[in-house]
């Protein structure tokens, strides 16, 4: 996840401070993101929105479709929530009937590509379709949209 004014295109390589550091909890099939950019961690911030300024990590556990995309799953108050993208750049939770262990597979919109930056820097692409890919990105402030405008 980043958040710059610079184009994204073949040549772009992104700076540290772009994009979310993916953190393995140890003993566990899931991942924390955090952004250098507003020194916090990806997390909910109610029932449905997500923001990057939380203070403490959230675990986010993982389900690999059998297309090579991955779901993000968190609970809150003992229920599963599926981070989802719109085409309209929101970024947003839903209620899941099931966890990441379950084999449903779920819509295009909770579905995403990590594409590995380097050893420790991932971006996430949503396959929603669209005219340009579709990264998730932060604000300064916190916020996370689906960028689709080229910049990132």
């Amino acid at each position: 996840i980043g958040s710059s004014d610079r184009v994204v295109d073949d040549a772009w390589l992104p700076l540290a401070t772009e994009v979310l550091h993916m953190v393995t909890l140890v003993n566990r099939p899931s991942i924390a993101c955090y952004s250098p950019l507003t020194c916090g961690f990806l997390g909910p911030r109610s029932s449905s929105a997500v923001e990057c300024s939380n203070t403490s990590a959230v675990q986010w556990s993982l389900r690999h479709n059998v297309a090579g995309t991955v779901q993000l799953f968190t609970q809150m108050d003992g229920q599963w929530m599926l981070l989802n993208a719109s085409l309209q750049g929101n970024v947003y939770l839903t209620h899941s009937s099931g966890g990441p262990e379950d084999s449903n597979e779920g819509s295009m919109e909770s579905e995403f590509v990590a594409c590995l930056a380097s050893d420790k820097h991932v971006l996430l692409r949503s396959i929603i379709p669209a005219s340009r890919p579709g990264f998730l990105c932060s604000s300064l402030q916190g916020g996370v949209k689906l960028e689709t405008s080229g910049t990132a």
